[in-house]
C-alpha cells in the first residue's frame, strides 16, 4: 500500500521559533480542500474515554478519526465495516471500531458485538467494526477508534490545535513539492 508515500502532518508555529504542534481542524481542513499534491488526507485526535456498562468501567486509550483515515492507510476491518462517508459529521451518531485485544479482553471474541451499543463517556456508540489484531494506530495503546464529529465552533480557531494529519502524496510528486504547495496554502490561509 505504498507506506513511503504516507506523510504525517505538523503545523510550524513561526511566532514561537518555528515550533512544531498539532493542527487545528480549521487549517487541515483547508488544506485538504486546497490541496493538489496528495491524493487524501485524514485526521485523528487521541483520547481517553471511559467505556461503561461492559462489566467494570474501564479508560481506554483511543483516537477519533476522520472517516477516510482507515482507507487511506490501507486497513480494513478483520470483522464488520469501516467508517462511513459521511459518519465523521457533527450530529451523527457515535460509531466504534474495536482493537482485535479489548474485543477479546472485554467482550470475549464475541461477533454478534457488531451492531450492538456501548457506553463511552455517558453516550451510546454502535460497534460497526473490529480490526485485525495487528493494527496498531496510532500507536500499540490504541484500543477502539471514533468517528470525528467535531462542533462547527471547531473551525472558527486556527489556534485550536489538537489534531494530526495525515496525507498520500499523489503518484509522480516529490515530498518537497508537496511541502512547498502546504506551505504556500498556509501562509495565504493565516
Amino acid at each position: 500500500y505504498q507506506p513511503d508515500r504516507l506523510v504525517k502532518f505538523r503545523n510550524v508555529n513561526i511566532t514561537r521559533g518555528d515550533a512544531f504542534e498539532d493542527l487545528s481542524p480549521a487549517n487541515f481542513f483547508d488544506w485538504k480542500r486546497l490541496t493538489r499534491s496528495y491524493s487524501g488526507m485524514a485526521a485523528w485526535s487521541n483520547v481517553s474515554l471511559s467505556l461503561t456498562g461492559s462489566g467494570e468501567p474501564q479508560r481506554i486509550a483511543g483516537a477519533t478519526v476522520t472517516a477516510d483515515l482507515f482507507p487511506l492507510v490501507g486497513a480494513r476491518p478483520l470483522i464488520g465495516r469501516g467508517f462511513a462517508a459521511g459518519e465523521d459529521r457533527y450530529g451523527q451518531p457515535g460509531t466504534v471500531l474495536l482493537s482485535y485485544g479489548l474485543w477479546m479482553a472485554t467482550f470475549g471474541g464475541d461477533r454478534e458485538i457488531i451492531g450492538k451499543q456501548i457506553v463511552l463517556e455517558g453516550e451510546k456508540c454502535t460497534v460497526i467494526g473490529v480490526m485485525p489484531a495487528d493494527f496498531y494506530f496510532p500507536a500499540r495503546e490504541t484500543r477502539l477508534w471514533t468517528n470525528a464529529r467535531w462542533e462547527p465552533g471547531t473551525f472558527a480557531e486556527r489556534d485550536n490545535t489538537f489534531i494530526y494529519g495525515i496525507g498520500r502524496l499523489r503518484n509522480g510528486v516529490t515530498l518537497q513539492q508537496a511541502d512547498a504547495e502546504i506551505h504556500t496554502i498556509a501562509t495565504s490561509i493565516s
